[in-house]
Formats: structure tokens, C-alpha cells, sequence
């Protein structure tokens, strides 16, 4: 009887384990799913990881909002986070579960946000996981088209401020991005992750971020984009406005070499000049820049070594020295900035040295 009592506890505790496991089965929700709604909300799961991508119904420029999100396997929960304001804050926490092959996604509050039916790509292929899918195409959105043929490519751009803009792009096939150059408001490239699902290709911007970067929804192009409507075009220009953008370009280059040649006369007009040179006397015309002007010198004789510098009417302003005999002479002067007369006067014997703060000679 002791036995029977046992054998029945054991079956109730295996039973009771069997069903407490059922009840709280952590299967994975790995992969990207595809809701069936009108936003074409995306799902990209891997692990308690992920985040989530909507094509919102008032935009029909292809742009795409992106935010994370964390699934619990435990407790068939995923929580949103908000793509926009609070980028780390939880906006909605929603109850998931499967059923077949879709993925549910409901909750026990009043909100609709999110909630409904998920199901992998009907082409059943991830670009991300396959490596002999080709981008080679043309893509469409409301404002861009994007052009790939194998490793490279180009972005034409269409916006109302700055009209038709082209930038050229790279494919990395391994990391599974496309590099836009230059596209971004500080002039920086722009790095977006790609995605084929259902015959779109998803670009969203992963570096960096901030008014410009948005991310893209394009379908294969035609002569109509994604939206119906017929492509924008850069309008061809006239002969008269070819012409005259020419025209400005010369004038633009004369008046670059006007001011170069310019600058030059400037820079030739305040040289050191030497006006005098009698072998024992020099005089220099010597502009100082910035009012510090600095002279070093080896005078090697019995005789008068002198140097003085004098303002523009000549008159006398500083002695840097004035010995006899052999002489190291190092000295720092401050004056006005601008024209400068410089006397060095040397007998028997003979002095070399160099000066600082001039435009030289």
C-alpha cells in the first residue's frame, strides 16, 4: 500500500513539473518578422535583443523609424522602446506568443500599438543570412534613388531645400552595409545595415545619428518610385544657363588670381630691404609683425660693434648694443608693428647674425 502511496506522489510531482515547464517554454523568437498591418512593422529578433522598424502611414517618403526592444522568453514579454524622445525608456510592454508559423502579439491594456500578427518573409530568405543574394539594381523611394552594381553605387537625393543632390556609395557584403559618402549634415559618410524582405530593401542609418541620417524603405525602380508618382529628375540646363555658370567660374578664378597677386605685391613690398651698405655701416628697412623684433649676433674684431633701431621718421628707439670687441649679442625689443630702420655699424672687424620677427628678406 506504502508503495502505491509513492508511486502516485511521484507521477503527481512529474506531472506537475511536465506542465510547469510547458507552461513556461523559452523557445527563441529568433529572426525578423513582418506584421500584417498597413505600418509594415518589422520585427528583428536575436536573443532577449532586438529592435523594431515602422514605416509610418503619414510619410510616404520611404523613411523609417527604428528603436530597440527586449524580449523575455520567460515571461512571453516584449518591451518597445521609444524611437523618437526617450530612446531608453520602455513605451509599451506586450504579451507575445506562437502560434504555428506567426508570431501574436497582444496585451491585456486598451492599446493596439504593435499588437497583431507577425510572419517571417514570404520569400523566406534574410539577405543578412545569405550571401548569393545580389543588390544589383535600382531602387526607389519617394526622394531617392539608389543605384547598385556590385561593390558601388550612387545615391541621387531629391530635397526642396537644396534640390538634386548625388552621392556616391560602397557595398560591404560581409558586414552586410552600405557606406553613403558625404551624406550626412556635418559632410561625414553615413553607414546604413541593409535588409531584403518581401522585395524591398530596408536601409536604416546605424552611424551617425541626427536630422539628416534617416533610413530608407526602396522597391525596385522603374520610371515611377515607390509611391507612384514619376521619378524626379534633374532638369537638364540651357545652353544660356551653362553659358553664364561658365562665365562666373572665369570670374571667379580672375578674381582668386586678382587677390593671390595682390597678396604677393604686399608680401614683396614689406621685405627687409638694405638701402645702405658702406662695409663698416648697414642700413635696413625692416618691417616688424606683431611688435617684438629680435636680433643674434657674433661681432669678432678689436673695433665698435653697434646696433640700433630707429621708427619711420628715423628717429632713435632702441640700442640693442654698443661695445667694443669681441661680443655675443642676443636681445629681444618691443616696438609698433610696421616700418623700421636697422643700423649695425662694425670697424675692424667683422660681424655675422640673423633677425626675427620681419617679414625677412
Amino acid at each position: 500500500m506504502k508503495k502505491k502511496i509513492l508511486l502516485c506522489l511521484i507521477m503527481a510531482i512529474a506531472l506537475v513539473v511536465l506542465f510547469s515547464s510547458c507552461g513556461n517554454s523559452t523557445e527563441p523568437i529568433d529572426g525578423i518578422w513582418v506584421g500584417d498591418g498597413p505600418d509594415e512593422t518589422i520585427l528583428v529578433i536575436d536573443g532577449d535583443i532586438g529592435y523594431w522598424l515602422h514605416s509610418f502611414s503619414f510619410d510616404d517618403s520611404g523613411y523609417i523609424s527604428k528603436a530597440k526592444c527586449i524580449v523575455d522568453t520567460q515571461k512571453k514579454t516584449i518591451d518597445f522602446y521609444d524611437p523618437a524622445y526617450c530612446m531608453n525608456e520602455t513605451i509599451y510592454c506586450k504579451n507575445y506568443r506562437l502560434s504555428e508559423d506567426e508570431l501574436v502579439i497582444e496585451s491585456a491594456d486598451d492599446s493596439n500599438f504593435m499588437n497583431g500578427n507577425y510572419s517571417h518573409p514570404s520569400s523566406g530568405e534574410e539577405l543578412r543570412d545569405s550571401s548569393e543574394m545580389s543588390l544589383d539594381d535600382e531602387w526607389v523611394a519617394e526622394n531617392a534613388i539608389l543605384s547598385i552594381s556590385g561593390n558601388s553605387g550612387n545615391l541621387d537625393y531629391y530635397d526642396d531645400y537644396y534640390g538634386h543632390m548625388s552621392f556616391s556609395c560602397s557595398v560591404d557584403n560581409t558586414n552586410k552595409t552600405i557606406t553613403i559618402n558625404g551624406f550626412s549634415s556635418t559632410g561625414d559618410n553615413a553607414i546604413y545595415e541593409y535588409y531584403l524582405i518581401n522585395g524591398k530593401l530596408l536601409l536604416f542609418c546605424i552611424e551617425p545619428r541626427s536630422s539628416m541620417e534617416h533610413s530608407f524603405l526602396l522597391e525596385i525602380g522603374s520610371e515611377y518610385d515607390a509611391a507612384g508618382k514619376e521619378r524626379p529628375k534633374a532638369e537638364e540646363k540651357s545652353q544660356e544657363e551653362k553659358d553664364k555658370e561658365e562665365r562666373e567660374r572665369k570670374e571667379e578664378k580672375e578674381k582668386e588670381e586678382n587677390k593671390q597677386n595682390a597678396q604677393n605685391e604686399i608680401k614683396e613690398a614689406v621685405k627687409d630691404k638694405k638701402i645702405t651698405d658702406t662695409g663698416e655701416k648697414q642700413i635696413w628697412e625692416v618691417y616688424v609683425k606683431d611688435g617684438e623684433f629680435r636680433m643674434v649676433a657674433d661681432y669678432s674684431g678689436s673695433g665698435n660693434f653697434i646696433v640700433k633701431l630707429s621708427d619711420p621718421n628715423q628717429n632713435l628707439e632702441e640700442v640693442l648694443c654698443n661695445e667694443i670687441g669681441d661680443y655675443h649679442l642676443d636681445k629681444t625689443v618691443y616696438v609698433p608693428s610696421g616700418l623700421h630702420y636697422l643700423q649695425i655699424e662694425s670697424n675692424n672687424g667683422y660681424w655675422e647674425g640673423q633677425w626675427y620677427g620681419t617679414f625677412g628678406y
